[in-house]
């Protein structure tokens, strides 16, 4: 049993109580926080913020559940889900699936929030934008824009610990666009913030992982936000973002079409800014661009890449320096226009460029201050480029540059530091460019080497095509230069190019009209070219060409090939487009403004090389075409220069002309004025090639010739004055020859025609030869059957040009009249230094007396000294006529003076004058059976008056039978011959002549026949002694020498009958010869029309062999193979003037060589003339034979009448003239012979007297 409390107990039971009532009050505390805490604060918070959010966002907003835990302080907000706006499509507009934030008790003392962490799993966001533009928040934007701004005010204190997004997700529909954005796997982790001042210097290190629109983006930080500087750093990068589908939300409108660029980055920020002071921004890193398509409004390609990248980026705000290390531009395909109607290049882009000109112009003007940038290298590869003009004259222009190699370094801002660059393209063509060195953008200034390689001419030819008559079938040309750009202050760029070479290989030009190939050249190097734009300047160091050949063509209406070049432009050009008269016109203004004239180029060559050269020269204008090849060209020359008054260049050329010509000068040639000074040697150029030009002018064929020259050469064309030429030195024509037109007669020809010594000039005129020397000429002489000579037949009748001068006005003569020393003063400087013949010869014929005369003069030397206006020359000339008789002439003659001056002594002797029966015939009544003929004259012409004295002496002259001749004088001529002759048979008379020049009475043939009127005249009253021919004995088997018929050769039989017969007249030297040539008209005929045939043979190939440029001397050594004559006699045949069998259809039938043969011999005839020239042939072949093999005296031999057919010689006349029956029967008495019945008739006759 107890007792009563204690009072220690009784004071400790309402302390307990107070302890269990305090514990319930917190028990009861607790249960009511956690039940706030757990049950209604949530769901107040749920209502309150769902009310409040939709009150907000003017959207419905429902939240799934809201859990707090009142002791861990962790919230947790689950299925927050915010409606679109009212009238929008049925979707959410905003949510998440939680958001997660724990709260630390630390809030409490730190009397802020604090939170351990906060996550946030599943957020979303979808936004849109209708076709009009119109964003579904723009409400929401509206609202908060109109609000007024919230004053400043300090920094909300806060600490947030472990900050976690994970699978956010961002939409935007974008109706205007046609584009729906997508930023999925949204992920952020911010391991700390916080405002409090304790925790200032910690970093805030946020992470942000995403994917934008299925490309990676990744963020990385490291900040102090609430620290004195701001400090910050993120790391950025994207992993292809397509730009092509953002475009749109670019504020300013582009000037091109983005179709497709992905942007790739790895940058880094940095951030910072002190109190006070403006923010600093730097960013570095890297970034790529890849498949960018850029196109022209419109979707014209403008350009594409398949990369661009950008390396060690580094940019920094304020300081505004930007730098990259290096920019990378992978396969870029660029395209530049300018279109039919556009009057630029990339007409659309630079017109959407001037659109948006105004924002860009008021964007720079903010930006006031000048950047600093660099970039350390740009590195292009696998680039193309498309050009095209189509406004381009003749036509479009277009090229493709492919496999583009470039490279720029060290680009930068500061105008100081030029930009180093390689560039490398090749174009569809096959050309490939190259160019490296430095450039400034800024001033422009450019110091490159650039190479151009395989540009092939045809491939470019179209843009000389309009211009030029020939094209270009090949050609490869190579270039490569320095080119140097230097600006200059207020003025244009000094544009220079330096070190330069080209090099074109196989050139051929072939002329448009007739296919034919102009130019051919193998190869042509240039090398140290420099140009000089300012000073208009261009130097050549050194001009090179290998092989080549030129063709030069003179066409038949006069012009040449070379003047055809040009392309035939119509008569009104076509009006140039705006574009390229532009700036002619400028030019024009500015000259006019300027008041100068254009200063001309200046060309400079240092060093000129051509070798292996050809020139074919051809001329169409005579009718047949006239050929010359001039090959193996060599030319070098040195300081050309076409700069007024510059040295003259040093020139040397040397060439091959046909087969053996050659030519080589050598010396000076200036440009400004054009003059030079010229050694030149030139031997054996061929005349032949030119027979064209010949035939203008003479009716005859040039067989064979070629010139030589050796001197000095000097011309000049001084501004506004004549041109003055001057030569000095020695031109030749050797192996000349020239033949009939139809070239069955040779004409004339020479050895050697030179002309020595030679001092030519043409102001003032001066002409002074040396010496003027001609050896070995032959010259074919004929006076045909009308009485002219055949050296005036063959001057081509040019009637009509000396009408046309004749014609012209008075005005000339007129003016000569008024200057009368000008004639006197021109002939003073007319030299002559002498003339020398050697071994001449003068075949001549006379077809105007019958029968038929023939002579022929050889062996003629001679000169003639200096001659001057002043001063006469002496003449001494020396020939043969027939090979026996001499002539010698000897005087004074001046051909210079005006008037004419002669005085001249000249002597024949020992001539046949039966060769003259032709002209006694004619003009005496008879002919000439004998005698020889010797004759000293004096001639001298002086103030035109001819004075001449004449010896002339007849040696045993016995005349022939009459002739009835209407110009034979009326004289007793035999009677006075007989009276005439002395006892020893010779007449010797003095016969005076004297008349005027101006006489028109007064002709050479009057002077013969008062000759010969004179000598009968005196013969008459004045007879010599007359004594009788001695008589004397002869074999009958020497009495006549046979020839094969047609033949004036002596056969084996004929020599020993000679030798015989030189033995009897060497032993018998009082014993004198009469030989007369016999010929047997059936015979001879016949052997004459063949060897007519013959030489018809031989002329047709003749002919061929000049035309194809070859030389022949004479027809008679034409040789004709027998594999050649049917085709040669098919030609003469064909030629020949006679009717020729036809076929059906009227062309000419092709006929065997023996009918060819016989129809040509029935159509040839031999004339009786021809048979006497034959039978006198053979007389003077004996004769020549005797001389000069049997050593008969000529002066003991005398060549008789010819005769034709059978019979005895005719009686002479029965006045007292002995006659050569007489000395037959002398002969024939003393011996026996064999009858002259039993002679052929193709034989000779002798008879001794």
């Amino acid at each position: 049993m107890s007792g009563p409390a204690s009072p220690a107990a009784q004071e400790r039971a309402p302390a307990g109580r107070r302890w269990l009532r305090a514990l319930l009050a917190l028990v009861a505390a607790v249960g009511v926080y956690a039940l706030l805490g757990f049950v209604i604060a949530p769901r107040i918070a749920q209502g309150q913020l769902a009310e409040r959010l939709a009150a907000e966002l003017g959207r419905a907003v429902a939240i799934g559940r809201i859990e707090f835990n009142p002791f861990t302080l962790v919230l947790r907000v689950h299925e927050l889900r915010v409606s679109g706006a009212a009238g929008s499509a049925e979707r959410e507009f905003a949510g998440f699936a939680q958001l997660e934030a724990d709260a630390s008790w630390r809030s409490l003392y730190r009397l802020a929030p604090v939170l351990s962490s906060v996550s946030l799993r599943e957020p979303y966001l979808r936004l849109a934008r209708d076709a009009a533009g119109h964003v579904d928040v723009q409400d929401l934007i509206d609202k908060w824009t109109a609000r007024p701004p919230s004053p400043p005010g300090p920094v909300p204190r806060f600490s947030v610990a472990n900050i976690v997004v994970d699978d956010g997700r961002f939409e935007f529909d974008d109706a205007k666009l046609g584009e729906r954005h997508e930023v999925t796997g949204f992920a952020l982790r911010v391991p700390f913030v916080s405002s409090l001042p304790v925790d200032e210097d910690v970093y805030v290190e946020p992470s942000l992982r995403a994917s934008v629109d299925g490309a990676s983006f990744e963020l990385e930080g490291r900040s102090l936000p609430f620290s004195q500087t701001h400090e910050s750093t993120i790391e950025l990068e994207l992993g292809g973002v397509d730009l092509s589908r953002f475009v749109g939300y670019v504020p300013v409108a582009l000037p091109f079409e983005l179709r497709s660029a992905r942007l790739g980055a790895a940058l880094k920020l940095a951030f910072s800014q002190a109190e006070g002071a403006a923010p600093s921004i730097a960013v570095t890193g890297g970034a790529t661009l890849d498949s960018i398509d850029l196109r022209e409004p419109g979707g014209t390609p403008l350009l594409a890449a398949g990369s661009i990248g950008a390396e060690s980026i580094s940019l920094a705000w304020p300081a505004a320096r930007y730098t990259v290390g290096r920019i990378t531009v992978a396969a870029p395909a660029a395209s530049v226009a300018r279109r039919a109607g556009e009057r630029r290049f990339l007409e659309p882009v630079l017109a959407a460029i001037e659109r948006a000109g105004g924002a860009a112009t008021e964007a720079r003007q903010a930006d006031a201050a000048s950047p600093q940038w660099s970039v350390d290298e740009i590195v292009l590869t696998g680039g193309r480029l498309a050009f095209e003009d189509a406004q381009f004259q003749p036509r479009a222009l277009r090229l493709d540059a492919s496999a583009i190699e470039a490279t720029v370094r060290n680009l930068t801002s500061d105008p100081a530091v030029p930009a180093d660059f390689e560039l490398a393209f090749s174009l569809a063509g096959g050309e490939h460019a190259k160019a490296s060195g430095s450039a400034s953008w800024q001033d422009g200034a450019v110091d490159a080497k650039a190479q151009l390689s395989g540009l092939a001419l045809a491939n470019w030819w179209w843009l000389a095509e309009p211009a030029l008559a020939i094209d270009a079938v090949g050609g490869e040309l190579g270039l490569q230069a320095r080119v140097r750009v230097v600006p200059a202050q207020g003025g244009s760029p000094a544009i220079r190019v330096e070190e330069g070479s080209a090099r074109l290989v196989d050139l051929a030009l072939r002329q448009r009209w007739d296919e034919r190939t102009l130019l051919a050249l193998p190869q042509l190097d240039l090398d140290a070219v420099s140009i000089d734009l300012a000073q208009q300047q261009i130097a050549l160091g050194a001009l090179a060409t290998r092989g080549g050949r030129l063709l030069v063509r003179r066409e038949g209406d006069a012009r040449f090939n070379l003047q055809r070049l040009a392309a035939a432009q119509p008569v009104a050009a076509k009006a140039a487009p705006a574009h390229a008269l532009a700036p002619a016109h400028g030019a024009a203004r500015a000259g006019a403004g300027s008041g100068e004239t254009a200063r001309p180029w200046t060309i400079a060559l240092d060093r000129l090389a051509v070798t292996g050269f050809g020139v074919d020269l051809e001329d169409q204008r005579a009718g047949k075409a006239a050929g010359l090849r001039v090959s193996a060209i060599d030319f070098a020359a040195s300081g050309f220069s076409s700069a007024d008054r510059a040295p003259p260049a040093k020139v040397q050329i040397s060439a091959r002309v046909d087969r053996r010509g050659t030519l080589a000068l050598s010396g000076e040639i200036g440009a400004q004025p054009l003059a030079g000074a010229l050694r030149v040697a030139a031997r054996e150029l061929p005349i032949v090639p030119l027979q064209p030009y010949f035939t203008e002018y003479v009716n005859a064929l040039v067989s064979g010739g070629a010139v030589s020259a050796a001197g000095s050469l000097r011309f000049a064309v001084p501004d506004q004055a004549a041109p003055r030429v001057g030569w000095k030195g020695r031109v030749a024509v050797t192996g000349f020859s020239a033949v009939s037109r139809e070239a069955n007669n040779d004409l004339l020809r020479w050895k050697s025609l030179a002309f020595d010594r030679i001092d030519f000039d043409t102001e003032p005129l001066k002409v002074d030869i040396g010496e003027i020397a001609l050896e070995d000429f032959y010259a074919r002489v004929i006076l045909n059957a009308q009485g002219q000579l055949n050296l005036r037949e063959l001057l081509v009748d040019r009637e009509a040009q000396s009408v046309d001068a004749q014609t012209r006005p008075a005005a000339g003569a007129s003016s000569a009249a008024a200057a009368p020393g000008t004639e006197s003063g021109t002939a003073r400087n007319l030299r002559l230094g002498g003339v020398r013949v050697v071994n001449g010869n003068i075949d001549f014929s006379d077809f105007f007396v019958k029968p038929n005369y023939s002579a022929n003069l050889t062996g003629m030397n001679g000169q003639i000294s200096q001659i001057t206006p002043g001063q006469a020359g002496d003449l001494e000339l020396r020939g043969r006529i027939d090979h026996t008789g001499s002539v010698e002439i000897l005087g004074k003659v001046n051909p210079l003076a005006d008037p004419l001056y002669l005085d001249l002594k000249a002597g024949a002797s020992d001539i046949d004058l039966p060769r003259l029966s032709p002209y006694s015939g004619k003009y005496v009544g008879y002919g000439i059976e004998k005698g020889k003929l010797s004759a000293k004259v004096a001639y001298k012409v002086e103030n035109r008056q001819l004075s001449a004295e004449n010896n002339i002496v007849l040696d045993q002259l016995v005349f022939g039978g009459k002739v009835e001749s209407p110009d034979a004088l009326q004289l007793p001529v035999l009677f006075a011959v007989s009276l005439l002759k002395d006892r020893n048979g010779v007449i010797d008379v003095n016969l005076p002549i004297s008349g005027s020049l101006d006489d028109p009475q007064f002709s050479v043939g009057g002077i013969v026949l008062r000759i010969i009127g004179n000598l009968i005249v005196k013969a008459v009253t004045a007879p010599f002694a007359l004594i009788a021919n001695l008589a004397g004995a002869g074999g009958a088997e020497l009495s006549w020498i046979g020839f094969e018929p047609g033949s004036s050769e002596p056969g084996a039989a004929a020599l020993g009958k000679l030798e015989s017969l030189a033995k009897a007249l060497v032993d018998r030297p009082g014993l004198k010869l009469d030989i007369a040539g016999r010929a047997d008209p059936a015979a001879d005929r016949e052997a004459l029309r063949r060897l007519a045939l013959q030489r018809a043979v031989k002329a047709q190939k003749l002919k061929e062999t000049v035309g194809s440029g070859g030389d022949v001397a004479a027809i008679d050594r034409v040789q004709v193979d027998p594999q050649e004559y049917p085709e040669y006699l098919e030609r003469a045949w064909r030629a020949a003037k006679f009717e020729k069998p036809r076929n059906a259809i009227g062309l000419v039938k092709s006929q065997p060589v023996a009918e060819m043969e016989r129809m040509m011999l029935a159509h040839i005839e031999a004339s009786d003339a021809e048979l006497i020239a034959l039978a006198n042939e053979r007389a003077q072949q004996v004769k020549d034979w005797l001389v000069d093999s049997g050593k008969v005296p000529g002066e003991r031999m005398f060549i008789v009448a010819p005769k034709l057919g059978a019979g005895a010689t005719d009686a002479t006349d029965a006045k007292g003239a002995t006659g050569a029956t007489g000395a037959a029967g002398a002969v024939g008495a003393a011996g026996a012979t064999t009858p002259q019945a039993a002679a052929p008739l193709s034989r000779v006759d002798l008879s001794l007297k």
